[in-house]
């Protein structure tokens, strides 16, 4: 499962969200490095500043990223690639 909370940020305005743990998952393809890692699921919008105060809804999502070592104290860097969809819905 997937948890935790994020921030989507774009022209002066934040969309802020909690993953839904229960719908919210990520799959190795394999259990050697290097490989890549699928995650997908619901995202709960939580909050909203600027054009997005008021909002509501959920967004699914649908990404992946690469890891190329799993050497235990390394880190790496790789770009995470998503699509979100969804309605949301703003309050006046």
């Amino acid at each position: 499962a997937i948890t935790g909370k994020g921030i989507l940020s774009g022209g002066g305005s934040k969309l802020m969200l909690t993953a839904v743990t229960s719908k919210s998952f990520g799959t190795a393809a394999a259990t050697a490095t290097p490989t890549s890692v699928s995650v997908s699921g619901v995202a709960k919008v939580t909050s909203g500043t600027g054009k997005y105060k008021g909002v509501s809804g959920n967004l699914t999502f649908k990404g992946s990223f690469n890891v190329k070592s799993n050497s235990p104290g390394g880190s790496e860097s790789d770009a995470f690639t998503a699509t979100l969809s969804g309605t949301l819905t703003i309050k006046n």
